[in-house]
């Protein structure tokens, strides 16, 4: 079985929110977000949701979902 090769807007969309996460922390903190066109298009507490929401409003399959935590952790 060959495995579906990620488009690169998916991974544009991934770097862009992982450039922007202090932002999201402040905006959308511990949600999930999904990000499509370099736009933030759902936050939602739980994963799934997000995924679901953000596929019914864009009609896209493949959507970053990246969890944004409340604060910085040092670990």
């Amino acid at each position: 079985m060959e495995r579906e090769k990620m488009p690169s807007e998916f991974w544009e969309d991934q770097e862009w929110a992982l450039d922007h996460y202090e932002k999201w922390m402040k905006e959308y903190p511990y949600h999930w977000i999904a990000v499509v066109n370099k736009e933030v298009v759902a936050a939602e507490k739980d994963p799934e949701k997000a995924r679901k929401v953000a596929r019914e409003k864009t009609g896209k399959r493949h959507i970053p979902i990246v969890y944004i935590e409340g604060h910085i952790h040092v670990y």
